[in-house]
Parts: C-alpha cells; structure tokens; sequence
C-alpha cells in the first residue's frame, strides 16, 4: 500500500514533490479511493500555490521593444527602416535599447505604419507633446550652420531668440500640427530627411510669411482657373516674382528659401493665420523645376484644404517619381493637377507629337502657340521620352532667386 504523505507546499521544493506525486495518477485508468481523495486534496494544494505565484511574480506582457520587434520580423525589417518613424537613427537605437520613451509622434507613425497595438505602444508613460519642440531647442546649437543659412541675424543666446520667434508666432502649441509630424503617406519626402532641419526651414518660412500677411489680400477658395492665369506668368523674365505677386491678390503667400542640407526639399504648403503658405527652395534652379514646384504646392492649396486648415503640412521632394512605388493618392493628385495645368490636356495631340519627334523648331512653335516658356514644355519631352540629353539648350536656365 502506497504511503501518501499530504503536507502544505510553502516553497518551490514542496510544489515540485507534490508534482511528481500526482503525476503518475493522472495516467492511472482505476484509481482507489485512497488515491482519488489524495489526488484532490494535493490538486487543491497545488493550484493555490500556482495562483500565489502569479500574484506574486504575474505573467509580462511584451514590452514596446519586444512587439516592435515582432512587426520587424513579420515586415522583414531592419533598424535603419524605423529612421522615418523615430528619427535619427542614434533615436532608434536609443529606443530599442531601452534607453529613449517613445514621443507622442512616434507613437502615431508606429501605430499607423507598423501597426503596433497603441494599448502596447502607451503602457508606459508618455513624454508631453511638447516634448518634440524641448529636443529642438535643445539641438539648436548643432544647427547653427543651417540657421546662418536660413538668413537669421541672431546676435546672443540663437535658443534663446528663435524660442523668442516661435513665441511671436503664436507659441510652439499653435503651429500647424504637421510640424512635428513624423513622415507618412502624404509627404513626398525623402526617408533622409532631417527633421530638425526641416523645422528650421519651416519657422523660417512662417516668419517671413507673417510679415507679408500685413499686405496681401483675404483668402477665398480659388480654383483650377488660378492656376492656368498662374503659369502665363512664366514667358517673363521676371515670372516668378509676377506670379507671386498675383497669388498675394488671391490670399496665398509664396516664399522663397534657401534649402538646407539633409532637408532634400523642393516645396512645402500649410496653412498658417487664415491663409494657405507655399514655400519654395530652388534646390534645382530650372524654370522647368520651379514651375512645375509651383504648380504642385498650388495644386494642395486647390484639392486640399481641409487638410491643410486642420493642421497638415505637405512637404515635397519633386524628384521621388509618385508613379513608381507606393505613394499616396493625394500626391498623385497633386502632381496630375500640375501637367494639366502647366501643359492643358486639349494640347495631348500636339505634344504627342513633339515627343515622337522632338525638335526644336516644333518646340518653340509648340511653346507659342501655348503661351508657355519653352523651359517647361522642354522639361516634359525630357520626362516623358526619360532623355535629359536632348533640349540641353534649356535645362540650364535659371530663374531668379529672389532675396528674404
């Protein structure tokens, strides 16, 4: 006869001699009833020690870390892949090891591109959400180069004066939201992209644009017409200028800046004191280019104001092609808008033909018939036919870059 010996289990020895007492009665087919009321006493015993256990030590959940690396995985991933939703990649090692909270930005682009459970991603605490501007001002002194660049004339302490401007605009807090964003689908934007410098970029280009609010007229929704009068402009020397000229008659504010490095911007627009704000860098100075910018912000500022009024920013990098990859809707929009306006769908036929045979006397005729600058007629063919060899008598024009 079995000697069966019930006694408390207070440690983990007791559970595992308990464990091995019980387990050969679960395979047994007939059990006595000796066994049977052992078998229910130490069944007892053993599932109370089990449930102080987890009390005391409860089950982990998956860390931040653990679950963004589990979407890595499944996504087939690397580190330098989360740069565009953390940041630097000094930022994403400093995540992953352990040793950065996720901002609230961060949390939004994981959640939207990663697909990390936002009940996951907040179970620890969260920086404020102005935690993004105190890191600005902190790196501040790193950009003094592109500050210089950007035509400001700081004289002492540049945080202390440009925290100065951002409180002449209004405060950090009522910027477009868009600002801090991290990259998404509806930026056009390079994955290299510094943000710390496009932000710069962006504080600057507000600065300027409030001071030319004070003289430029309310604005009222245009449509595609605007456009169209807009590119008229581009048969003058002095187009550009004319063209912004005209546009601060419809409500709009064009700016032009410096471009910094890392920002790898050719044009931006957001909406800024009840009036769409449009800023171009020049960053490839061809008449093709810059119209072609132009007509692109002007097509945001045409299908995308909601957007824009609720805080959205779009920044563009002209060069990334929106009919090769994944890229949004809205871009594609944006940039279908711009041909049509620059070259109207009525002229297809004829500019069909000028692909097939791109010469130059038919170009010209072509651009007069128009009423276009042949820089822009040119850059098409170039762009359709993939030739920058041909029309080389315009792909260096320039245009005027005009002064902060």
């Amino acid at each position: 006869m079995t000697d069966y010996n019930i006694k408390p289990i207070h440690n983990e020895a007791d559970y595992q001699s308990a464990l091995s007492q019980v387990s050969p009665l679960f395979d047994k087919e007939d059990l006595t009833p000796e066994e049977l009321n052992f078998l229910d006493v130490m069944s007892i015993l053993i599932e109370d020690w089990e449930n102080r256990e987890t009390e005391q030590t409860p089950i982990k959940s998956p860390s931040i870390v653990d679950m963004i690396e589990f979407r890595m995985d499944a996504l087939n991933l690397k580190r330098r892949d989360l740069i565009p939703y953390i940041g630097s990649a000094s930022k994403v090692n400093e995540v992953m090891n352990g040793k950065r909270n996720l901002t609230v930005p961060m949390i939004r682009a994981l959640h939207k591109h990663l697909s990390v459970p936002l009940e996951l991603l907040c179970q620890e605490s969260l920086p404020a959400e102005d935690s993004f501007y105190d890191e600005f001002l902190k790196e501040i002194p790193r950009y003094k180069g592109v500050i210089k660049q950007l035509g400001w004339d700081f004289q002492q302490d540049i945080s202390k004066e440009l925290h100065q401007v951002i409180e002449d605009l209004g405060g950090f807090d009522k910027l477009p939201k868009g600002l801090v964003a991290r990259k998404n689908d509806e930026n056009r934007e390079s994955a290299k992209t510094d943000r710390i410098a496009l932000l710069h970029w962006m504080i600057r280009l507000l600065y300027l644009s409030k001071k030319a609010l004070t003289n430029t007229a309310p604005y009222k929704p245009i449509d595609f017409s605007v456009l169209e009068h807009v590119v008229r402009f581009s048969v003058f020397p002095d187009g550009l200028k004319r063209a912004i000229d005209f546009l601060k008659t419809q409500g709009i504010v064009v700016q032009i800046l410096k471009h910094p490095k890392r920002t790898y911007l050719d044009g931006a627009t957001l909406y800024f004191q009840d009036h769409p704000i449009i800023g171009l860098t020049l960053r490839y100075d061809r008449i093709d280019s810059v119209w072609f910018t132009l007509m692109h912000e002007l097509s945001h500022v045409l299908w995308d104001s909601d957007a824009l009024q609720n805080g959205d920013i779009f920044t563009d990098d002209i060069t990334i092609d929106t009919n090769k990859g994944k890229h949004s809707d809205i871009e594609k929009r944006a940039d279908e808008t711009a041909k049509k306006a620059l070259i109207p769908l009525h002229y297809q036929e004829e500019l069909d033909r000028l692909i097939q045979s791109p010469l130059l006397s038919n170009l010209l005729s072509l651009a007069g018939e128009m009423g276009i600058n042949p820089a822009i007629l040119a850059g098409r063919v170039r762009y359709e036919l993939g030739n920058y060899r041909i029309f080389k008598e315009f792909s260096s024009f320039k245009t005027e870059l005009l002064s902060d």
